[in-house]
């Protein structure tokens, strides 16, 4: 959740919301609109006024349809969807999805984090469903895939920046410079891949523009301390995370622990 300084007028809010399904849906796949309900086009109908307002999904279409008037419907109308879409004026590809009223003031909640918020449950939803993704605990390999990700993470949030504006104020989309640093724990027959591996990632601003991502394993021995040394602390660190090994490296591969399945190269194995 991002809170606004001012709240948006309902109108505003809800265009908003439109705009931002739009854009994450042109740079989706199938799979991907499968997973997050968007394999149709979705829009909005609204109608609003100082203390009340009403939103409707309408799935086959985009963008926004403000209502003049309130629809004519009782709480207790057991015809109410029919009667909206008499009064949304409905295509032959199109239908309602989820309806929303709100009582009072605006909420100063940004429209956009709430709708990425629901896909990304939506697709955490889909994920937990499906087979887990590889992952295997060699540093050309895993700095490979951490490398796709945060590339793509890139690309995705200059495109969302470029298509709605998000908080209140300009935030410029920058590249970073990753270090991961994992004291892994040898194989043991009795826990997971990784056992109770730890693992240190640093954030910085990347000096060339670009992502950058510099993966380093430590193996430890049965009896050494979980961490043996401290990763580097760039001058221009964003931020630092130390936690398991799994949660750290599932995160920065765009995932949950629910979702990787881990192992060792086959010559540690």
């Amino acid at each position: 959740m991002l809170r606004r300084t001012e709240a948006l007028d309902a109108e505003d809010a809800v265009r908003l919301k439109a705009e931002t399904l739009a854009a994450v849906r042109a740079r989706m796949d199938a799979v991907e609109r499968a997973a997050c309900a968007l394999e149709h086009p979705t829009g909005y109908a609204l109608f609003a006024e100082e203390a009340h307002s009403m939103e409707v999904e309408i799935i086959g279409s985009e963008g926004l349809r403000v209502l003049d008037a309130p629809p004519d419907i009782g709480w207790d109308d057991p015809f109410e969807r029919f009667r909206l879409t008499q009064t949304i004026t409905l295509g032959p590809h199109e239908h309602l999805g989820r309806q929303q009223s709100r009582l009072g003031p605006p909420s100063a909640t940004d429209p956009v984090v709430d709708v990425l918020s629901l896909l990304q449950q939506r697709a955490a939803d889909f994920n937990r469903r499906q087979q887990k993704k590889p992952v295997t605990l060699d540093v050309i390999a895993l700095q490979a895939e951490v490398l796709g990700a945060m590339r793509l993470q890139l690309d995705d949030a200059r495109a969302l920046a470029e298509a709605v504006p998000i908080g209140d104020e300009p935030r410029e989309v920058q590249a970073w410079t990753t270090r991961l640093v994992i004291y892994l724990d040898p194989p043991d027959p009795g826990l997971i891949p990784g056992g109770e591996s730890r693992a240190m990632v640093t954030h910085a601003t990347s000096p060339s523009g670009e992502e950058e991502v510099h993966v380093e394993i430590v193996h430890r021995g049965p009896e050494e301390p979980p961490r043996k040394r401290e990763a580097e602390r760039p001058n221009n660190m964003l931020y630092r995370t130390q936690c398991d090994m799994h949660t750290i490296v599932a995160a920065l591969l765009g995932h949950t622990f629910d979702d990787v399945s881990f192992s060792y190269p086959d010559d540690s194995s």
